[in-house]
C-alpha cells in the first residue's frame, strides 16, 4: 500500500508541475503577442492560462491543499481573474483600433482635374508619400492629405 501512496503522490507531484508550467508558459505565449500586437492570439493564450488556472484551482480544491487549517485563497486568485478581464478588454480595443486604422488608411480622394493632378505629380515625393498615380486621376490616402494640411 506504502509503494501505491508514494506513486500517487509522484504522480500528483508531476501532474501539479505540469499544470504550473503551462499557466506560465501560456502567460509568456500571451506577452509575446501582446508585444508583436496580435490581439486575436492574446486572447487564445489567456483564456488558455485562465483554463490552466482553473484546473489548478479545482486540484487544489480538490485534494483539500487550499482552503486548509494552515493556507487560504489569498488575494492572487482574483488578481488573476481581474488581470485576464482586463487583458481581453485591452485586446478587444486594440483589434477595434486596428480595424478603424485599416478602414482609414483605405480612404481614397480621386482627383480628376489633369491639371491639379500633374501639379501634384510634381510634388516631391515625401509630400505625397504612398500616393498612387493613374494616367490623369490621382488617388491620395488620407494620411497623405492630412500631413500635407498639418505642414502648411
Amino acid at each position: 500500500m506504502s509503494a501505491d501512496n508514494e506513486y500517487l503522490s509522484g504522480v500528483q507531484a508531476y501532474v501539479t508541475l505540469g499544470i504550473t508550467i503551462a499557466i506560465g508558459v501560456f502567460a509568456l505565449f500571451a506577452l509575446l503577442f501582446a508585444v508583436l500586437r496580435k490581439p486575436i492570439a492574446v486572447m487564445v493564450f489567456n483564456v488558455l492560462s485562465l483554463l490552466a488556472f482553473a484546473v489548478q484551482y479545482y486540484d487544489f480544491s480538490d485534494r483539500g491543499v487550499v482552503p486548509s487549517d494552515h493556507f487560504s485563497w489569498g488575494w492572487g486568485m482574483y488578481l488573476y481573474v481581474a488581470a485576464f478581464i482586463l487583458t481581453v478588454v485591452c485586446a478587444i480595443v486594440t483589434l477595434i483600433d486596428r480595424r478603424r486604422m485599416d478602414a482609414k488608411a483605405d480612404l481614397r480622394i480621386v482627383i480628376r482635374n489633369p491639371s491639379v493632378a500633374s501639379s501634384i505629380r510634381r510634388l516631391p515625393h515625401s509630400m505625397v508619400d504612398g500616393a498612387r498615380i493613374v494616367d490623369t486621376e490621382m488617388a491620395i490616402t488620407a494620411s497623405d492629405v492630412t500631413s500635407r494640411v498639418a505642414s502648411k
